[in-house]
């Protein structure tokens, strides 16, 4: 099951695929550049496509099952 464009925040971290964790790092012009990780892991973060094939924030929602973590005060999306 997917999330909803509307809880994808900078800082937040979500679950994606195969044991995946993916944060949010920036948001440009509906565009997500995220790092990920192995889920529930200390391991470093990792970048998670290449700057060339940055998902839309709708794929990057899409891609996504869950809702992990979001920081207390936070950035919606941009609009643009």
């Amino acid at each position: 099951m997917s999330i909803s464009i509307q809880e994808v925040v900078l800082e937040g971290v979500y679950a994606g695929p195969d044991s995946q964790e993916r944060i949010v790092r920036e948001i440009v012009n509906g565009k997500v550049v995220y790092e990920v990780r192995v889920a529930n892991s200390e391991d470093s973060w990792a970048p998670g496509h290449a700057l060339a094939n940055t998902p839309s924030i709708e794929i990057f929602a899409a891609a996504c099952t869950g809702v992990t973590s979001k920081p207390k005060r936070y950035a919606r999306h941009d609009t643009v």
